[in-house]
């Protein structure tokens, strides 16, 4: 399989098991922290097609971010936060409120396709270049923000295989497995609850 057919696996691996976590989410769980100070399970549900479309089309591509398209144009109340990349919890929690739970799934799917349809116009050779991500950037006071650039300080100058396997890939297979162990925590919690009544 050459580079651009595992890419497309993975990509369609990593959505078919965002669905796999996310789809039966109860809108209970949806407003629910894994813990104290911890993001709502809304908030990183949302925050991973965000880093996907961030990435892919302000680092990578240089072009318009999925969700300030006209589609996603209910959403632009949220562009001074960006793609939730060093926000604060209160941030955090304003945007797992806002949000509904099926317009994050159609927004999730939207992102995978433009990642397909990315991938089927382009050649191995541009994984090896470094895209001019700070200039991209330097347009979007949401990009410009101390914390952003705090979280994402080593990321420019890598290449866009860089780009893809740090934050594209295992950033959302990490967060995956926080939704998974917190869904599961809170439903195991709840059937004992059951269980002693």
């Amino acid at each position: 399989m050459n580079l651009i057919g595992y890419l497309k696996k993975q990509f369609g691996n990593l959505n078919s098991a965002y669905h796999y976590y996310v789809d039966d989410l109860t809108e209970e769980e949806w407003l629910m922290r894994p813990g104290p100070d911890q993001n709502r399970i809304g908030y990183t549900v949302w925050h991973l097609p965000r880093t996907q479309d961030h990435f892919l089309n302000t680092w990578i591509r240089g072009a318009t971010e999925i969700a300030y398209t006209e589609r996603w144009s209910h959403w632009a109340y949220l562009k001074p936060m960006g793609a939730g990349i060093g926000i604060t919890l209160a941030e955090a929690d304003e945007i797992a409120r806002a949000v509904e739970h099926a317009d994050v799934l159609a927004y999730a799917d939207e992102v995978h396709q433009a990642f397909l349809a990315w991938l089927a116009e382009v050649d191995e050779d541009v994984f090896d270049q470094v895209p001019q991500a700070e200039e991209r950037l330097a347009r979007f006071p949401a990009y410009q923000r101390p914390r952003y650039l705090k979280e994402t300080h080593d990321f420019p100058g890598l290449p866009v295989w860089g780009l893809l396997i740090r934050p594209c890939m295992a950033h959302i297979h990490r967060h995956l497995g926080d939704v998974e162990i917190t869904k599961n925590m809170l439903r195991k919690a709840k059937q004992m609850s059951y269980a002693e009544t």
